[in-house]
């Protein structure tokens, strides 16, 4: 895959490059009018109150029990989300054909996206970023459904944490995770310090996600679709 022309054309693609705005048909939003921090808020209470959940009986079980549940690591998905074309642009946007953790949609809206000007943007790299990142900002959910999930994922069995988009938004507008960044760490135990670790986990690479409201202006809405999973989108 790292050979491929295109991925040799993506690596480089930062957040400062032209950005989109794909929406997919059905796809869960947050409530009209909620701001940034709203979504964030709920989101924080929600983890808190899934780690609150967490019985005894739950920490004793087996990381290689069949327990599965929410193993995802990004922002809320109320949070509008961004990600640069593809190569030249011909096929759309990357989130229209990388999705990680996608639910068979068919149809899609594509919309340009402009960043405000000066927007702070915290940069993942590489799993460095990544564990800097768990290091200043994050929720200990090693007695959550996660732990059995990235065992399954990591091989690892040991304390997980994920970021804190809370305390992140409070010195950042945006995160942006890299192709390059993507495909180096993506889906690996990240060693945060010499207790915790974080995985990369059901993000579409070379995303911005925006956690506040100095995010950008859409531009109008170019609609995409496919017919079957394994078929290519094309413009309607």
């Amino acid at each position: 895959m790292a050979g491929s022309p295109l991925v040799a054309a993506l690596v480089d693609v930062g957040p400062t490059a032209p950005q989109w705005r794909t929406t997919f048909e059905g796809e869960a939003h947050a409530a009209v009018g909620s701001s940034a921090a709203t979504v964030l808020r709920d989101w924080r209470a929600e983890l808190l109150a899934e780690v609150d959940r967490a019985t005894r009986r739950d920490r004793r079980r087996p990381a290689a029990a069949n327990v599965s549940g929410s193993w995802w690591s990004t922002p809320p998905s109320g949070l509008l989300t961004t990600t640069p074309s593809t190569g030249d642009g011909a096929d759309g946007s990357i989130g229209l054909w990388a999705v990680e953790d996608g639910f068979g949609w068919e149809h899609a809206t594509v919309a340009a996206a402009t960043p405000p000007t000066g927007a702070r943007v915290l940069v993942v790299d590489d799993a460095a970023g990544w564990a800097h990142l768990c290091r200043r900002w994050s929720v200990d959910v090693s007695d959550t459904t996660r732990r059995h999930d990235w065992y399954r994922t990591t091989g690892r069995d040991g304390r997980w944490v994920t970021p804190d988009w809370v305390g992140v938004a409070e010195e950042y507008d945006a995160v942006h995770l890299t192709v390059r960044g993507w495909l180096r760490a993506a889906g690996t135990a990240v060693e945060v310090d010499d207790r915790n670790a974080g995985v990369i986990a059901g993000w579409t690479p070379g995303t911005t996600a925006w956690l506040t409201d100095a995010s950008p202006s859409l531009g109008s809405g170019e609609p995409w679709s496919r017919r079957g999973h394994d078929a290519g989108w094309t413009t309607d």
